[in-house]
């Protein structure tokens, strides 16, 4: 009998608040989520794990924001699904020119529902 793959989702956000909700949301839906507060946190776990899916806020404090996040971890491993997320309207204005490297954009606040399609919809394309 196969097992069933689950897969694994990286939760980037500098809000401990937002970032251990949406992991907890991802997690009763069954995913293995693991979480880091900046890029240079995120990075260093990709280099220990293979991730599947990496939501990452775009806006953080530290050298790198969220789309230089996705551009790294493009590089780092191609196959990786990437969707971005912001509380900023202006930032979602400008991110449609900027974020070539993620595949959607997801504005806060966004619902568990709309949370959860979106991974969905990412892992699916993975296919």
């Amino acid at each position: 009998m196969a097992r069933k793959r689950r897969w694994l989702v990286l939760v980037v956000d500098d809000d401990p608040e937002v970032r251990n909700s949406t992991a907890d949301v991802l997690r009763a839906r069954g995913l293995f989520v693991v979480t880091a507060a900046d890029a240079e946190s995120a990075l260093d776990m990709m280099t220990h794990v293979i991730v599947d899916v990496l939501f990452t806020d775009i806006v953080m404090p530290g050298p790198m924001n969220g789309f230089e996040l996705a551009r790294v971890a493009r590089r780092l491993n191609p196959a990786i699904k990437v969707l971005c997320t912001t509380g900023f309207a202006g930032v979602a204005d400008a991110a449609a020119g900027e974020c070539n490297s993620c595949e959607r954009l997801l504005l806060k606040p966004y619902t568990p529902g709309q949370l959860s399609d979106e991974i969905r919809s990412a892992l699916l394309a993975r296919r």
